[in-house]
């Protein structure tokens, strides 16, 4: 289909947004580069959208003016969600702890020890070498706190249903169940 700047352009799909001026920042940047590909000025692609300024397009009308200057759709049109992105990892990219990761690990951790923070730091201490949760310093090793911290809170409500002791009792030496050397 070849690309008439002199023909008006109409949304096509009646789900995707109506209202002048609601096109997305996603759409105007890819109008922008298929423009420039096809050797096209502002002007003339406003002219054929029936617009003064792009900015002044519907998400129908920018879908439509984005089909018909690429040939072909977006991979995620307006109206539609967006398909889940994975974080991908690069190599050398070393990803912070976050403020959530940190809130995280000190609500689980006082959870875990029973609202007994100096118990928590020391343990934090014991078993990761750290006397406060945001230096653990990277996401890595927050994740591997929370997971830990999940564990033993899963362990502890099973301990409260009837089942295992849960480890920070064990750790305490506060444990229920009478100790293997006779006592």
């Amino acid at each position: 289909m070849a690309f008439d700047p002199n023909e008006p352009i109409w949304g096509d799909n009646p789900k995707l947004d109506q209202r002048a001026g609601s096109v997305s920042k996603a759409q105007l940047q890819v109008i922008g580069c298929a423009a420039r590909q096809r050797g096209l000025d502002h002007d003339a692609v406003c002219s054929a959208a029936g617009v003064d300024s792009w900015k002044e397009l519907s998400r129908a009308r920018a879908s439509t003016l984005i089909k018909r200057l690429t040939g072909e759709g977006l991979k995620n049109p307006p109206g539609h969600p967006p398909a889940p992105q994975k974080r991908r990892r690069e190599p050398g990219v070393i990803r912070l702890i976050t403020p959530d990761q940190i809130g995280q690990i000190t609500r689980l951790g006082l959870e875990c020890f029973n609202d007994d923070s100096a118990w928590f730091y020391g343990w934090l201490e014991q078993n990761f070498q750290v006397r406060r949760v945001r230096d653990l310093a990277t996401a890595k090793r927050a994740g591997q706190v929370l997971h830990v911290l999940r564990t033993m809170i899963e362990r502890k409500s099973r301990h409260q249903a009837g089942g295992n002791p849960p480890l920070a009792d064990k750790a305490r030496g506060t444990s229920a169940e009478p100790s293997a050397s006779g006592g």
